[in-house]
């Protein structure tokens, strides 16, 4: 497992990412396919509040694109939710139940790795957050669904 501590630009704190990889002969010994799946994990660390939303965008992408979750699903505190992404730079965000946001950019996900990130409260969007371009509103929102 390799660990890399990424900086996050708001005066609340750091984000801790991981990366987390098998070599093919790993995944070889552990009885799977050797083709390895890229993956995105967020992990819910915000204490009592679920996560509603997430979004996950490449960097060059001008529009954050639909929730992630599937309607009516959420990720409870502690538990977590991963999505098969094309090896590439991502921007990512979720939206807790409070409607609050929590963005992280220019995760860099290798193939065959799985880029984690266990999003907490002091990750909280503070307005520096955003991508210049991308509209700050995602794809398909709809007010009345808290989901």
């Amino acid at each position: 497992m390799v660990s890399i501590p990424v900086l996050h630009a708001t005066t609340l704190g750091c984000l801790a990412f991981v990366l987390i990889g098998m070599t093919p002969a790993d995944a070889a010994d552990e009885g799977e396919a050797s083709d390895e799946t890229t993956l995105i994990r967020i992990v819910n660390g915000l204490g009592n509040r679920e996560i509603r939303r997430v979004f996950i965008s490449a960097v060059a992408d001008t529009a954050w694109g639909p929730n992630r979750l599937e309607k009516g699903r959420g990720v409870e505190p502690g538990e977590a939710a991963e999505w098969p992404v094309e090896p590439g730079e991502y921007d990512l965000r979720v939206q807790d139940e409070t409607g609050d946001t929590y963005t992280i950019n220019n995760v860099n996900v290798s193939e065959g790795e799985t880029a984690e990130w266990t999003v907490i409260t002091d990750d909280l969007d503070t307005g520096e957050t955003g991508k210049a371009g991308r509209s700050d509103e995602p794809e398909g929102e709809d007010s009345a669904d808290p989901y």
